[in-house]
C-alpha cells in the first residue's frame, strides 16, 4: 500500500511538472543577422576618432575603446572577423602637437587649489610622455585593420611621405609607425591591399579642425581647399568601393557641439562692483565702448580689424577655446586687463566661425553625394553631436557635451570617451542596418568608460 502511494505522488509530481513546462511562455528569439553583408573583413580608415586618440593622447586603453573597434565587436556577432590593431604599449602613451611638432603627455583629472585659492577639478598632465611606446615599429606585424591615424587629413591618405620616419615630411609619427613600408606605402594602400568585405571611412576632420583649433590663425594651420578635399575622397572610395564593396561613410561634427569651442563662455569674466568701476576707468580714457558691469562681462580680445584701439569685447556668438590658460582668465587677467586681451589664438570671431561652418557644411555636402553614387551607408554624425546639447539617454545614463560632467568627450574637449565611442558606433550600425537592412546588434554603451574622476 505505502509503495502504491508512492507512484500515486511520484506520477502526480512528473504530471505537475509537465504541465508547468506546457504552460511556460516562449520567448521570442534575438535574430541578428548580415543579412548579405559580409563583416568577415572589416577595414576602418580614419583620424583621431577612429584610432582611438583620447585625452590627447594615443594609449592602448583608447584604442580598445575606438568606435571603430566596437564596431568591429558587434560586427562579430554576425560573422565578422577579427579586428587588429596597432595598439601602443602600456597605459600612457603620448600625444603630438601638430602645430610645434612635439610629442605631449596624455591628460589626466586632478582635484586641488586653483590659483585663486578654491577647490575644485582640473586638468593636468601625465607622469610620463611615452615616446618610445609611439616611436617604436610594428609594421611587421601588419595588415591592421584600424588604419585610423590620430591627426590625418583626406590629403594624407594616398601621401606616401605620411609615412616617412623623418618628422620633417610626415609632420606625424602616428602612422610611420605601423607602415607596412615607411616612406613608400600609404595609409590607403595598406588598406586596400587587406581586400577589405566592409569598411568605415571618416575623414575631413583635421581639414578643418585644425585651423578652428589654433584660433584661425593661418600660420598654424589652414583649412584644406575644398577641390582639394574632394579629390582626395573621390581617389579614396574610389579604391575602397570597387567592385560594390559595401561599407559606411561619415560627416563631421559642427564645431560648437565640442566642450573644447563651447565649454568656456563669451562672458566667463565675473566681477564685483568696485572690480569693473576699476576697470572702467581703465578703458575710458583710449577704449570707451568697452564698458563692465557686477556680475557677468563678456572677455576682451585682440581684434586687428577693431580700429583705433585693436580691443573689443565677445560678441554671445563668439568661442573662446579651451587651450586658453584658465589660471590666467582668473588670476592673471587674461580677457580684462588693458594690457591683456585674449589673443587670436584662443577665440574664434563671427567671421572665422563662418567661414569654418561653411566649410563644413560643403564637405558633409560631398560626403554624402558620394556615399550615394557608391551605395554606401550615410552616417550624420553631424546631427547625433547636435542632440548632445540636450542629451542622449542610453538605458537610464544620459550624456551631454558639458565638459569633464557630459561623459561623452574626453578631457581634451574634442575626442570621445569610451562612452562616446560607443554611441559613435550606435550611430554607425544605425546607418548600417538601414541602408543595407543588417540586423547588427547595438553595443551597450554603459560596458565602457566615461571620465575617470579621482
Amino acid at each position: 500500500m505505502k509503495n502504491l502511494s508512492e507512484k500515486i505522488i511520484i506520477r502526480v509530481f512528473a504530471a505537475f511538472i509537465l504541465l508547468i513546462a506546457a504552460c511556460k511562455p516562449e520567448l521570442k528569439e534575438l535574430n541578428f543577422d548580415n543579412k548579405g553583408a559580409d563583416f568577415s573583413k572589416y577595414v576602418a580608415l580614419g583620424s583621431s576618432y577612429t584610432a582611438g586618440y583620447q585625452n590627447n593622447a594615443l594609449f592602448d586603453a583608447g584604442q580598445q575603446q575606438s568606435f571603430a573597434a566596437i564596431l568591429a565587436n558587434q560586427f562579430k556577432l554576425v560573422g565578422g572577423g577579427d579586428f587588429k590593431q596597432p595598439l601602443v604599449p602600456g597605459s600612457y602613451g603620448a600625444g603630438f602637437n601638430f602645430y610645434l611638432k612635439t610629442y605631449i603627455p596624455q591628460l589626466n583629472l586632478n582635484y586641488g587649489l586653483t590659483c585663486d585659492g578654491t577647490s575644485d577639478f582640473r586638468t593636468g598632465n601625465a607622469a610620463v610622455t611615452d615616446i618610445t611606446a609611439i616611436e617604436n615599429y610594428i609594421g611587421g606585424e601588419a595588415p591592421f585593420n584600424n588604419m585610423g591615424v590620430p591627426g590625418m587629413k583626406a590629403t594624407d591618405l594616398d601621401n606616401a611621405d605620411f609615412g616617412s620616419l623623418d618628422l620633417q615630411l610626415s609632420k606625424n609619427p602616428f602612422y610611420s609607425r605601423f607602415a607596412t613600408i615607411p616612406e613608400n606605402s600609404t595609409v590607403l594602400t595598406d588598406a586596400t591591399r587587406q581586400l577589405p568585405t566592409f569598411f568605415t571611412f571618416w575623414v575631413g576632420m583635421h581639414d578643418v579642425y585644425d585651423c578652428a583649433m589654433a584660433g584661425y590663425n593661418q600660420t598654424l594651420a589652414t583649412i584644406t581647399p575644398l577641390a582639394t578635399f574632394q579629390n582626395a575622397v573621390v581617389n579614396a572610395l574610389t579604391s575602397l568601393a570597387a567592385g560594390n564593396r559595401k561599407g559606411a561613410v561619415a560627416n563631421i561634427p559642427d564645431i560648437v557641439d565640442l566642450p573644447y569651442f563651447s565649454a568656456i563662455p563669451y562672458d566667463a569674466l565675473v566681477l564685483t562692483q568696485e572690480q569693473a568701476d576699476t576697470l572702467n576707468l581703465l578703458y575710458a580714457s583710449n577704449v570707451p565702448a568697452i564698458h563692465f558691469v557686477a556680475g557677468r562681462n563678456a572677455m576682451v580680445i585682440s581684434d586687428t580689424l577693431t580700429l583705433p584701439s585693436m580691443k573689443r569685447q565677445l560678441n554671445s556668438d563668439e568661442l573662446v577655446l579651451l587651450s586658453v590658460p584658465f589660471d590666467s582668465i582668473y588670476c592673471a587677467g587674461w580677457g580684462s586687463n588693458t594690457q591683456k586681451p585674449l589673443g587670436n589664438r584662443f577665440v574664434l570671431t563671427t567671421n572665422e566661425i563662418n567661414t569654418i561652418r561653411q566649410a563644413i557644411n560643403s564637405y558633409n555636402s560631398f560626403l554624402k553625394t558620394k556615399a550615394a553614387e557608391n551605395n554606401l551607408a550615410y552616417v550624420d554624425i553631424y546631427s547625433l553631436f547636435k542632440k548632445l546639447n540636450s542629451g542622449i539617454t542610453f538605458n537610464g545614463v544620459k550624456l551631454t557635451n558639458e565638459f569633464l560632467k557630459g561623459n561623452f568627450f574626453s578631457l581634451d574637449g574634442i575626442t570621445p570617451t569610451g562612452k562616446g565611442s560607443a554611441v559613435i558606433a550606435n550611430e554607425f550600425i544605425k546607418a548600417i542596418n538601414e541602408k543595407y537592412g543588417t540586423q547588427v546588434p547595438y553595443a551597450d554603451v554603459n560596458n565602457y568608460t566615461g571620465t575617470i574622476f579621482p
